[in-house]
């Protein structure tokens, strides 16, 4: 991974007099080159192009195979077979939407993080998630949530900054990009059958305060609660 604060650094003790300075990147490198960039700009005379292939982008996000209406997982994952929480793998970088992070995704493995045994995530300005980071954290989320019964499913979405959600291969939600915390309004969710049915979540958080969180109601139910854990499983 380039470190591009290094080299801005670098650019800045070797050129002493004000110049005018190009800088072309993808922009896909450690974390913590805002600043020095910041530091070229007000020294220099800045310009920057950011180059990315439109077709890489194309892959990381469209999805043309998306169910209109959420399936359930095929085969069906034996139970006694999964793990209590989300699986959950942390990115460290500067993201603007989610779609910056599904491309970084393509690059970098990214960190295992510990299982994710709740969706309703009120961070402030600690820890996001289980990462043990503070800012500039994306979060790929993946596992099974068990719908006891067919019917319709109410989901509320609080989020602080962008977050897409995917259930039994269906977009249920996506508020891509950065921004301070907003609540959906309630999101119906027609299931025709009960059983496990696959989630994917692509969160990112990039500075100050951070918020996730996913609650529900299930057919018949009343007020917005959280999924319980005994829900919610991964491989």
């Amino acid at each position: 991974m380039t470190d591009l604060a290094a080299l801005l650094e670098r650019g800045l003790n070797n050129i002493r007099r004000r110049s005018l300075v190009f800088l072309v990147s993808d922009f896909i490198c450690q974390p913590g080159w805002e600043k020095a960039l910041d530091r070229v700009n007000r020294k220099h005379e800045l310009l920057a192009v950011r180059l990315w292939d439109p077709r890489e982008v194309a892959c990381a996000t469209e999805t043309p195979e998306l169910a209109p209406t959420p399936l359930p997982a095929e085969p069906q994952p034996a139970g006694a077979n999964l793990q209590d929480g989300l699986d959950v793998r942390y990115y460290a970088a500067s993201f603007d939407t989610v779609r910056d992070l599904e491309g970084w995704m393509r690059y970098k493995d990214g960190k295992q993080g510990p299982a994710l045994e709740t969706l309703n995530h009120d961070m402030g300005k600690g820890a996001v998630l289980t990462s043990g980071s503070k800012d500039l954290v994306g979060a790929h989320i993946t596992g099974y949530l068990r719908l006891a019964e067919p019917g319709t499913y109410r989901f509320q979405v609080t989020n602080n900054d962008g977050v897409r959600i995917h259930l039994g291969g269906a977009r249920i939600f996506d508020d891509p990009r950065t921004g301070p915390a907003r609540t959906s309004p309630p999101i119906p969710v027609e299931v025709a059958q009960a059983g496990w049915y696959a989630i994917e979540i692509w969160y990112f958080e990039k500075r100050g305060s951070a918020t996730l969180q996913v609650l529900w109601s299930p057919p018949g139910g009343g007020d917005f609660g959280d999924i319980p854990v005994a829900t919610m499983k991964h491989q």
